[in-house]
């Protein structure tokens, strides 16, 4: 999945900690890789289901060289034995880098 960043991704997550208070936390495509790896080995049970895709040209030229990608994804599963639910906005700028789309810019919202 990490191959889906571009090197110099940015990410933005706007996430429900754990004391209840909403925290945005700004990401690099390394802290990307290890915060999903410690997230991960808690994770049991995933599952998800997109309720909604919509995507775009975003470079208005027609060229079609980046789109922007929106999506609502629910996640569910148990982390650290306790049930979760997430449902969260996902939006992605994807570019054309030498023939593969890759994500410069991920933002995702917990709701």
């Amino acid at each position: 999945i990490i191959g889906m960043f571009a090197p110099d991704v940015a990410v933005r997550a706007t996430v429900l900690g754990s004391n209840g208070k909403v925290t945005t936390l700004d990401l690099k495509r390394e802290e990307l890789v290890q915060s999903t790896i410690a997230a991960v080995k808690e994770i049991k049970d995933y599952r998800q289901r997109r309720i909604s895709m919509e995507a775009k040209a975003a470079d208005g030229s027609g060229t079609c060289n980046s789109v922007t990608v929106t999506s609502v994804v629910i996640e569910q599963g148990l982390q650290s034995g306790k049930p979760f639910r997430f449902e969260s906005l996902e939006q992605y700028l994807l570019v054309l880098r030498d023939g593969n789309w890759l994500a410069v810019k991920a933002e995702t919202t917990q709701r």
